[in-house]
């Protein structure tokens, strides 16, 4: 049980680490395609709302470049990704998972 534990925490990891490379590659697509032809790609390539398409974006725009994001509960991230979250939260939040606390 231990084993497949941990295994499972380390895919749930790379889950987020995954969230944070496609808002990364989404932002880019979005920089080369002209105005009002992303949200048509997202929905044709993945079936996405704009919501979802504008949450992963968000998520690697606030948190792309921090190792310790992975630390943190996806659900998480996208709220901690929130226009309205003060930038101070979002640090409180890594500083946590730095300490190992869960974030979720």
């Amino acid at each position: 049980a231990r084993s497949c534990a941990h295994e499972v925490h380390e895919f749930a990891r790379k889950t987020r680490r995954d969230a944070i490379h496609i808002g990364r590659r989404l932002t880019e697509v979005k920089a080369k395609l002209g105005h009002g032809h992303f949200l048509r790609w997202v929905d044709a390539e993945f079936g996405w709302s704009a919501d979802t398409a504008e949450r992963l974006m968000k998520v690697a725009a606030r948190f792309g470049e921090n190792p310790h994001a992975a630390d943190i509960g996806l659900t998480a991230l996208y709220i901690l990704a929130g226009d309205k979250v003060p930038e101070e939260a979002r640090h409180a939040a890594i500083a946590r998972a730095e300490d190992g606390e869960g974030i979720t």
